[in-house]
């Protein structure tokens, strides 16, 4: 943020402007950097001068004196300050910055608005999980703690940053297998294997039965992304999931389960399975042992001619 900050402040001083607009320019620079030292009175003085003085990068000098102003204690300024940038340069790169600011401020000062400011935002930025984990404790604090609870939950199931947080304000009992399921899939797409591994073994011990074979297939997957083959040809083993297992098997290098089992993969009538055999015959050709590599490829193109 302040190479950005540095780059603006450069590439004003190198744009071309009116002779009246060369103080506000300096005031810009000069607000910034008071507002940087804390010097929150003084920046807000430089900042006012810029934003009158130096329309080009007004946006900027506003969204920095509405800073200022918040720094300063002065919220109501802040929000009146950060509403003006909002309307005068409404195509700004800081519209969404702006907004946000504006929500914060609304929430200072108690404005029975900020519950429309904050619908309307999530509305238009929807993945934005802190302002939305905000809006939660913001329910929670004006008592509609229901509500809260239901941006809580959908924040912990997401799986997303603010995830951890979340599920503190939510109540175990609301959390049903699924969403933990849910929640384990976001984390492994986020590659938090570990984390979905153990949210599958909680769901797992809290499952009637139902979903039992899902649950332990996704296990399995979480532990044969971490590299832990061995313990995951067991849980798919117990998923019923041959497949996967014996994948997870050949991965790990258990040639004696692999090969005895042979037989019962040339005739699975499960055509995923001629990658594996196809992988071990390569696997014989390299070790010298070319006519049993041949032998095998033959058997997976009679059982599998399609591959």
């Amino acid at each position: 943020m302040k190479l950005l900050v540095s780059f603006i402040l450069t590439l004003s001083f190198c744009l071309p402007v009116w002779a009246g607009e060369t103080d506000g320019r300096e005031y810009l620079k000069r607000g910034k950097e008071q507002l940087e030292n804390r010097k929150y009175e003084e920046a807000i003085t430089s900042l006012s001068k810029a934003a009158k003085e130096f329309p080009l990068l007004g946006d900027y000098a506003l969204l920095w004196l509405s800073d200022a102003y918040h720094e300063a204690g002065n919220h109501d300024e802040s929000l009146k300050t950060i509403r003006s940038l909002i309307k005068k340069y409404s195509a700004s790169a800081l519209e969404r910055k702006a907004r946000i600011r504006e929500i914060k401020e609304a929430g200072e000062v108690s404005e029975d608005d900020t519950c429309r400011l904050f619908k309307s935002y999530l509305k238009d930025y929807p993945g934005d999980m802190e302002m939305k984990y905000l809006y939660g404790g913001w329910l929670k604090k004006n008592g509609e703690k229901e509500q809260a609870g239901k941006i809580f939950k959908e924040i912990y199931v997401n799986g997303n940053s603010f995830s951890g947080l979340a599920g503190g304000e939510v109540d175990p009992a609301d959390i049903s297998v699924d969403d933990l399921i849910k929640r384990a899939s976001n984390l492994a797409g986020g590659m938090d294997y570990k984390g979905a591994e153990n949210i599958l073994r909680t769901a797992l011990a809290r499952d009637d039965g139902t979903m039992k074979r899902r649950i332990l297939s996704g296990i399995g997957n979480a532990l044969f992304k971490q590299k832990r083959y061995p313990e995951a040809a067991e849980t798919f083993r117990q998923a019923d999931d041959k497949y996967w297992e014996m994948r997870s098997r050949y991965r790990a290098r258990e040639k004696e389960i692999f090969e005895s089992s042979m037989d019962d993969l040339l005739k699975a009538e499960d055509r995923r399975m001629a990658s594996i055999l196809v992988a071990v015959a390569s696997d014989w050709r390299r070790g010298g042992n070319t006519e049993k590599a041949i032998d095998l490829l033959q058997k997976v193109i009679e059982n599998y001619p399609s591959e």
